[in-house]
């Protein structure tokens, strides 16, 4: 292993290794317990090799035995080993940008989006999730596990902030009692909430007895940033993309913190303007051009990596594009953004970015169908 994938692999592994079997403190049947602890880690692990061979090409991370496993899943990658390609995103600076894109203006704005990236965590499968795609005989992801708490792990980004399901408006205060379970539950609703839209891709989030089920960890940069990552947890689905091709999901998140609500709303916003900003001297891009992922890469710390915008494919359904790129992904990446530098609506201001998807059989990797920003 060279020196380069030592650094990314500790840097990953990191972020899980306190989340390992623990030694016994009383010296009192260490044996024993480490045993069991190591027979229930192989059988959860080929339980969660098994589920993401049947959810065919998509790259969700999986796991049966918690965030424990995750570690595990690491070093066992089998897809990228050592990691060679992925950089902390707390560590990124323009020097890490390939020659010919060392732009500050890209730099700021890959840093205000990246901040808005998310992992997702969904510890349970609908039962509604069909067994076939529409008119086809192509499986789709996680239907045989319907029902379960199998634990899935993906990636999202916060994309707006909004009062509630049908009105995208700045406003946190209200008279609408707030309905998240723990309002609920309580039986005193807060009146000051608001939610937070997350985009992923539909195989991670798919209905809303899913979003129920699922936290968002904003934040999550490295092991050293732990105390300031903020969760939420899921309301309800806002757009999910069954009948069409483009694999996308839209969910909303509530919160009662005004100031993070504020943060996120105007990074957003921030991060909408230098994307435009940045995006204006590569307009003329085509294939070839600069693609950007920005994940949680088995349900770890973020990381960020660089490749090449390969194709540009057209969906027919939902009349969007989905792109193909070289840049490197893993499981835990799917929902992740993606960015094809410069690839838009040309002279408009409006640039399109995605959510990772699939890792092909060539490995190169495939996003969902884009969204206009």
């Amino acid at each position: 292993m060279s020196s380069t994938e030592k650094t990314n692999l500790e840097s990953l592994s990191s972020c899980l290794a306190t989340m390992g079997p623990k030694e016994n403190e009383d010296g009192d049947g260490g044996d024993e317990e480490t045993s069991e602890a190591a027979t229930f880690s192989s059988e959860t692990m080929v339980q969660a090799q098994k589920a993401k061979r049947d959810q065919g090409l998509y790259e969700a991370e999986v796991s049966f035995g918690g965030e424990a496993d995750l570690h595990r899943q690491i070093i066992g990658c089998t897809k990228n080993p050592g990691h060679k390609d992925f950089l902390p995103f707390s560590s990124l600076t323009i020097d890490h940008f390939p020659d010919g894109y060392k732009d500050e203006k890209l730099l700021e704005a890959v840093q205000a989006w990246g901040e808005l990236v998310v992992r997702i965590a969904v510890d349970y499968t609908s039962p509604d999730r069909p067994e076939f795609y529409p008119d086809s005989t192509d499986p789709y992801p996680f239907h045989q596990h319907g029902g379960s708490s199998m634990t899935r792990y993906g990636t999202g980004w916060a994309a707006a902030c909004t009062k509630d399901d049908g009105l995208d408006v700045m406003v946190f205060d209200g008279d609408v009692p707030c309905p998240c379970e723990d309002c609920e539950k309580s039986g005193r609703p807060a009146t000051s909430w608001g939610c937070i839209v997350i985009m992923t891709a539909m195989h991670v989030v798919f209905d809303t007895s899913e979003v129920e089920r699922t936290s968002v960890k904003f934040f999550y940069h490295d092991d050293e940033d732990q105390e300031n990552t903020v969760t939420l947890k899921g309301k309800s689905i806002k757009h999910s993309d069954l009948e069409m091709d483009s694999d996308h999901s839209e969910f909303l998140a509530v919160t009662h913190d005004f100031e993070f609500f504020e943060k996120i709303r105007l990074r957003s916003a921030e991060a909408n303007h230098l994307i435009k900003v940045a995006g204006e001297n590569y307009e003329t891009e085509e294939t070839g051009g600069l693609a950007i992922v920005v994940s949680h890469p088995h349900g770890c710390c973020k990381q960020v990596t660089f490749g090449r915008m390969l194709e540009r494919d057209s969906l027919e359904r939902s009349e969007r594009f989905a792109y193909v790129y070289s840049t490197a992904t893993c499981p835990g990446s799917s929902g992740g953004w993606v960015w094809p530098v410069g690839m838009g609506v040309q002279g408009r201001w409006w640039y399109h970015m995605a959510a990772h998807s699939q890792g092909l059989m060539d490995r190169t990797n495939m996003s969902t169908g884009h969204w206009i920003f």
